[in-house]
């Protein structure tokens, strides 16, 4: 293994191959090693075999091999074996997959939860999970700040102001995700170290379409992160006074163009029964827009309306921050949130909603007694919007999953069966099987059937190269159809290498937090492009540190409490933290710093101050708090140098502290940043270090000195150049964000 020995100031780094390797993975305690005997071989280059005392089994000498295997030994008397260790109690569904790492561990000190919330919340999980499995062009956006934030949403409690507030947070989120979907162009830019990186880029020709009132709320985020894009508004209203509340069409006013953009973003912030959405789909194609181009923005769905939708019109991709199980008799979703207009435009006043109770099955406005867990097609009636009716349900299966064309048709002979309510089954000429009336089944059967003819055979499609799936698994990016090509096999393997990299950072430091989002892969394009001016590099920067900024103050997290929302409903999640503290490394800390404040205005501030170039218009002092640290550029270690230090004097009563430096590169300014704060006497597990880019090189460092602090990022670059900057990288991010490259 290579020499990882650095210098920092007076401290050497231990060797990789000597005392870096520790814990479940590493060398096992003596208590252990005396059931085993030296074998003199090698399983691996670093690991040794060694053998069981009780059983002779050769056992990988490592603390979790050699512990695993005393607690299975059948000959290894009681007293040896390890003890058992009560099994915690985890989190249900989406809160204990990886992308929740930072929750679980918020968690650890919320006690256990009632059996009736953790039911809750697994039923919440399971239909989240149910629905992705269904619809390939459903997509949930799994980040921990989305779970924070609709508590808070949800609570009825909750003034107008703080449901505005954490509206607009959790729907900024749900904007980059769905502009991120409308990427179509894989692009390779050249970054200011002279290295090529390779993701989707943004696109430009989009256009918004809200639903009013809502969507507008939806609307307003969109153009902060994009304010080029095109605006069309349609007014669709319910009709209170019929039961199944049936959508009525009051206004349209659509760009003359529309069918000329590559997306369509239709904007409607609750997805309920899905009647306004089918209505505003149905526009949208009659005024030209091709289907596979619209993109249909929730914050909250329910399987009723996601059903109607996607049967109806397969291709559409939907987004949706969360989706609740069911509806009640008031056609809204529970647990819910309520109204989003009455309570995003405070329209509330004097009005008391009222609260439904939860039905197994509900007559819905496009007809048929519609169960909430199943959804079929031959339910879906006629639906009037102004003097223009729908088409028949049936007539509207089409595509690939509609009635296949007479030329494949011939082949097959009518059975008289039916598989499903809307589907019948075909006698295949040739083989005689039996086979689904649908398009997609016939075409895959004639491809392979073993009788038919080669002039009966569909013909073949070229393959297109995959692009890799990127650690945020690029919603629509390069997999569905949106005419970027393959990947080249050089930027195919480059793009491999850092997700490999993430991977393995992710496996070997349980508290390396990396949010999984497409938007994240689709700024970092336009970030390290060094034709990037800088007014564009702002704008992403600005957008890329918001998601983490949201996200570091779900890692604060520590609470875990239950709301009733205002339909009568019980909502589980973590709370938000307001005994917070944020110190920035000046002076590109600064800008990550305005982001968190920008979230959160309550957050104390202190901050660390270590400039390149010393400028005295950046020292914006926010509060008395002061670290200056400033790297000695003449030293090859690039070694940090402590001028000041001045941090509030309740430093240690704060719950987290966000330590924020966009770059991690070797570790040395943050090492010594992180010294000082423990020096002051804040724990080292309430330490949270916020960064944009990270290094495998300053990870393990930090990692190997204090194993319990906390480290977001949003992207791992592999590499360490000549000058201590991370490859590919970005260039200098104070010189670049302050326009003071040369």
């Amino acid at each position: 293994m290579a020499d990882t020995r650095r210098e920092y100031g007076d401290e050497i780094m231990e060797d990789a191959d000597g005392g870096i390797a520790r814990g479940k993975t590493g060398r096992p305690p003596a208590a252990v090693r005396v059931h085993y005997d030296e074998t003199g071989r090698m399983k691996n280059a670093s690991t040794a075999l060694l053998v069981c005392k009780f059983c002779h089994k050769e056992v990988a000498g490592r603390a979790v091999s050699l512990e695993g295997h005393l607690k299975k030994c059948p000959n290894a008397p009681e007293e040896v074996r390890p003890p058992k260790i009560d099994k915690k109690e985890r989190m249900p569904g989406h809160l204990s997959s990886s992308h929740a790492s930072s929750m679980v561990m918020a968690m650890s000190t919320a006690g256990a939860l009632k059996a009736e919330t953790k039911h809750a919340m697994k039923k919440l999980c399971t239909v989240t999970s149910s629905m992705e499995s269904k619809f390939k062009n459903l997509v949930v956006p799994k980040l921990n700040s989305i779970q924070s934030l609709h508590l808070m949403m949800r609570d009825k409690r909750s003034t107008h102001l703080q449901f505005k507030q954490h509206a607009d947070r959790l729907m900024r989120l749900l904007a980059e995700e769905a502009l991120a979907t409308c990427a179509m162009e894989f692009a390779t830019v050249w970054t200011p170290n002279g290295v090529e990186y390779s993701g989707m880029r943004p696109n430009s020709n989009v256009c918004a379409v809200p639903i009013e009132r809502s969507g507008d709320s939806l609307l307003e985020q969109v153009l902060q992160c994009a304010p080029a894009v095109s605006v069309g508004k349609l007014l669709i209203e319910q009709d209170e006074s019929s039961p199944e509340k049936s959508p009525v069409l009051f206004y349209s006013k659509l760009p003359p163009r529309i069918p000329s953009f590559d997306r369509v973003l239709l904007l409607e912030p609750t997805l309920a029964t899905g009647c306004a959405a089918v209505v505003a789909i149905r526009l949208l194609l009659d005024a030209g827009v091709d289907e596979r181009n619209i993109v249909l923005v929730s914050v909250v769905a329910c399987p009723v309306g996601l059903t109607a939708v996607f049967q109806l019109y397969p291709e559409v991709k939907i987004i949706a921050t969360a989706i609740d199980p069911e509806l009640n008799s008031t056609m809204d979703t529970s647990p819910g949130l309520g109204d989003f207009g009455d309570r995003y435009f405070n329209t509330m006043q004097g009005h008391k909603p009222h609260v439904g109770h939860v039905l197994s099955s509900v007559r819905h406005p496009l007809g048929g007694n519609v169960l909430v867990d199943e959804y079929s097609i031959s339910q879906l009636q006629k639906l009037k919007y102004g003097d223009e009716l729908m088409e028949a349900a049936e007539q509207i299966a089409r595509g690939k999953t509609g009635r296949p064309p007479a030329a494949v048709r011939i082949y097959f002979e009518e059975t008289g069966k039916m598989k499903n309510a809307s589907t019948t089954l075909l006698l295949c000429k040739f083989c005689h099987k039996e086979i689904a009336g649908r398009a997609i089944s016939l075409e895959g059967h004639l491809k392979k059937c073993p009788n038919a003819p080669e002039e009966a055979r569909p013909p073949k499609g070229a393959k297109k190269e995959k692009a890799p799936r990127l650690a945020s698994d690029m919603a629509f990016g390069g997999g569905h159809g949106n005419g970027n090509g393959g990947v080249k096999g050089e930027h195919k393997h480059s793009m491999k290498k850092l997700c490999t990299v993430t991977t393995s950072m992710e496996g070997k430091f349980r508290n390396l937090l990396v949010p999984k989002l497409a938007a994240i892969q689709s700024l970092h394009l336009m970030l390290r492009d060094k034709r990037s001016s800088h007014l564009q590099f702002k704008h992403h920067a600005d957008r890329l540190m918001r998601i983490m900024a949201e996200e570091a103050l779900a890692v604060c997290a520590v609470e875990f409490a239950t709301v009733w929302t205002p339909n009568g409903m019980e909502y589980s999640g973590m709370r938000p933290n307001n005994n917070l503290c944020a110190v920035s490394i000046q002076r590109s800390g600064d800008c990550l710093l305005e982001q968190v404040l920008q979230c959160d205005p309550s957050v104390s501030v202190g901050t660390i101050l270590r400039p390149f170039v010393f400028h005295m218009d950046m020292l914006m002092v926010v509060s008395s708090g002061k670290l200056l640290i400033q790297r000695d550029e003449t030293s090859a270690e690039k070694t940090p140098i402590l001028f000041y230090s001045k941090l509030p004097p309740r430093l240690p009563t704060f719950d987290r502290v966000l330590l924020l430096d966009p770059m991690l590169a070797t570790g040395g300014s943050a090492m010594m940043a992180i010294q000082l704060l423990r020096n002051a006497g804040v724990d080292e597990a309430n330490i949270v270090l916020v960064n944009v880019v990270s290094c495998p090189v300053g990870l393990s460092y930090i990692f190997d000195t204090f194993p319990s602090i906390k480290i977001l990022t949003s992207a791992i670059d592999p590499d360490l150049n000549a000058n201590k900057s991370v490859l590919p990288g970005l260039g200098s991010f104070g010189d670049r964000y302050y326009n003071t490259t040369n």
